[in-house]
């Protein structure tokens, strides 16, 4: 059972449009958004990112959690539940969703295959259980803190009644289906396919489809085409690992220090933004105790691409904690790995290539309005933000 299998499954089943209109439906009508809550401090975030810390969390979640809802407590805390607690709705519910395969019925219980539903903020969200279910599993399709930071500093902004916002790197969709509350028309983009079917299926899980085009397309065509959009936002594979190691397709991102896709974010979107328009872009930034390294870039982007830029700093961590949770993965992505010389290897990366003593989890936001410059609004950096580039 994997959740790459299963969504494409799900995708090739004719019956999973009706099926998933009537989950949402189910759960508007049982409150679903009032049962469960998912609320994530900054503190919690580590270089692998999570919404749950797993079996404790579904303890708490399912022993009196959900009355009434017995599908979500099902999909939600990851446990079976027996059919006899399901009332007539349910029972109809739940075998509509076993035909489709988002869970089984085995000997009277329901099962959660590969599925976790979500409530984050107003929206419903299906992900990829493997994140959280169990815990420290390899998954296929990342969402973590960063996420919902990142819509955090989008805000409810809206440009007009036909306003364009394009969710690059789009993953489970969340983002998108975020700006879809407030834009007309929303392009999200990504080049995994589970996730592309993942997309689908949150849209129309959230009545959202139809606003919502959904692109099988690579980050550098995105920036390259003709299009112009009034609202951009990107959640890009930003992870630094050391060479010679496989990793996921949704973490690692390009440079020594990750931050190749950012770069190429802050170099191209000015070109597709309509005048006044804005870019959101997250990412865990290497640093010492005064900032990130790539705030020292961020001048040029500033002034070769004629917009302002405020970098908020949500969260700094230590980076020796990191060592031992990046040798943590890399170990279950290399299980043939040896962990001590991996650690090794792993703290040579973080101390001596990258020079990093603490990651920044940053939020960059840029203004296209035909004024420059570049402050960062930073809660954990030792000089006031007005200071910061006064001393570069």
């Amino acid at each position: 059972m994997t959740f790459r299998s299963d969504i494409k499954a799900l995708a090739e089943n004719p019956a999973w449009p009706a099926a998933v209109q009537f989950l949402r439906r189910y759960l508007a009508g049982r409150g679903y958004h009032n049962l469960y809550k998912n609320i994530v401090p900054p503190g919690s975030y580590t270089v692998t990112p999570s919404f749950f810390s797993g079996a404790n969390d579904a303890d708490k979640i399912s022993g009196g959690g959900f009355p009434g809802c017995a599908i979500g407590r099902c999909l939600t805390a990851f446990v079976s539940v027996p059919e006899a607690e399901f009332d007539e709705e349910e029972r109809a519910l739940a075998y509509k969703l076993a035909d489709i395969g988002m869970l089984t019925i085995d000997g009277g219980v329901a099962n959660p295959r590969s599925f976790q539903l979500l409530s984050v903020g107003d929206r419903y969200l299906l992900i990829d259980a493997a994140i959280h279910f169990p815990k420290n599993a390899i998954h296929d399709i990342y969402i973590g803190p960063d996420s919902l930071l990142l819509m955090y500093c989008m805000g409810d902004a809206t440009f007009g009644k036909e306003s364009r916002a394009l969710d690059l790197c789009s993953g489970s969709g969340l983002v998108g289906l975020f700006m879809a509350k407030t834009h007309a028309n929303v392009v999200s983009t990504d080049i995994s396919p589970a996730a592309l079917a993942l997309i689908r299926v949150n849209a129309v899980l959230n009545g959202t489809g139809e606003n919502i085009s959904i692109r099988e397309e690579k980050l550098q065509d995105t920036l390259s085409a003709a299009d112009r959009f009034d609202l951009v936002a990107c959640n890009p594979p930003f992870v630094a690992f050391p060479s010679g190691f496989d990793r996921p397709l949704y973490a690692a991102g390009p440079d020594n220090d990750g931050l190749g896709y950012m770069r190429l974010l802050m170099e191209k979107v000015p070109d597709i933004l309509n005048e006044d328009g804005e870019g959101y872009f997250v990412a865990d930034m290497p640093g010492d105790g005064v900032g990130a390294y790539f705030f020292n870039e961020l001048k040029t982007f500033s002034e070769r691409g004629g917009c302002a830029v405020d970098v908020f700093v949500m969260n700094r961590i230590s980076a020796r904690p990191q060592i031992k949770a990046m040798t943590h993965f890399l170990c279950q992505m290399h299980p043939t790995s040896e962990a001590a010389e991996t650690e090794k290897l792993v703290a040579r990366f973080i101390f001596e290539e990258l020079r990093a003593s603490y990651y920044y989890l940053t939020i960059i936001k840029i203004k296209k309005s035909g004024k420059t410059g570049t402050r960062v609004l930073n809660q954990f950096g030792a000089r006031r933000f007005e200071d910061y580039f006064a001393g570069l």
